[in-house]
């Protein structure tokens, strides 16, 4: 985050912020963005220089470590008026010692996985922390050409379970389908016709909610086709077949939404239930 967003900062047509210094854990990887950057690299552990905004851009299980270093540092020429982290994770709770010392907090996240050299325009950024944050946070954002979504009472470990579901997830059944797929057609089907349909998918979401619009053999209650697909599967993978009845399950529960007959959703939910579940 700390690459991705920095050089967005740096390359924004009206750069709202200037970056004066950058602090890594890493000598030589400090030094080549700092320099990609043009801030002053400088080694964690140093006493701070003085700044208006410190964002906080390191990996999720560094975070509080990181947080609390920079919070007790001496900060002789004064602490940030803002400090801000990027972790979708966490909440204000690592920046409370910030508070302590005056220090107004927030959290910048991006709803979009980042990759370098991207750009920023029309991605969405959640915001979350003191509303006192918000109107820099949100002008921080739209510098980029992003948009911000501020969320004053974020639950931080489930909204970044739901963003790594949306993200990570689709990423993941991508790669899964796209298997199915290739073995099915050898190799004539591919990574083409696998994004089209997933695209499809999603376009057709833009017409009603998922309930509504969810299509297949669960959503018509079609046991034998279910039970084909898990016979398949088994030949093939078990551990695409647990990922189907996952799938599935939830599928089923979607199409007990869109008024599926409760004799079907029964039956369906025990010929997707695990061995050893029922």
């Amino acid at each position: 985050m700390a690459e991705v967003l920095g050089k967005a900062l740096v390359l924004a047509p009206d750069p709202m912020l200037r970056i004066r210094f950058l602090m890594g854990r890493d000598p030589g990887r400090t030094a080549e963005l700092g320099e990609a950057l043009g801030a002053e690299a400088l080694a964690l552990g140093e006493d701070p220089p003085g700044v208006d905004l410190l964002l906080i851009a390191v990996r999720d299980d560094a975070l509080e470590e990181v947080c609390g270093g920079l919070a007790r540092a001496p900060w002789t020429r004064g602490v940030p008026k803002l400090v801000f982290h990027g972790s979708g994770s966490r909440g204000l709770e690592v920046l409370e010692d910030f508070r302590a010392r005056g220090s107004v907090l927030g959290v910048l996240h991006p709803l979009f996985s980042l990759q370098p050299g991207m750009e920023m325009k029309d991605r969405i950024f959640v915001l979350s922390g003191d509303r006192e944050a918000r109107a820099l946070l949100e002008s921080l954002v739209r510098s980029l050409g992003g948009l911000p979504r501020y969320v004053p009472d974020l639950d931080p470990a489930l909204y970044h379970c739901a963003a790594s579901m949306l993200a990570n997830g689709a990423t993941a059944l991508y790669a899964a389908g796209l298997e199915l797929l290739q073995e099915a057609s050898g190799g004539a089907l591919g990574k083409e016709e696998a994004k089209r349909l997933m695209r499809a998918s999603l376009e057709a979401l833009d017409q009603g909610e998922a309930a509504r619009v969810l299509t297949g053999p669960v959503q018509r209650g079609d046991l034998e086709t279910v039970a084909r697909h898990l016979e398949s599967l088994e030949k093939h993978s078990p551990q695409q077949q647990r990922l189907y009845r996952a799938l599935m399950g939830f599928a089923l529960s979607l199409a007990a939404r869109g008024g599926l007959a409760e004799g079907l959703c029964r039956d369906l939910a025990l010929l997707l239930e695990e061995e050893g579940d029922s």
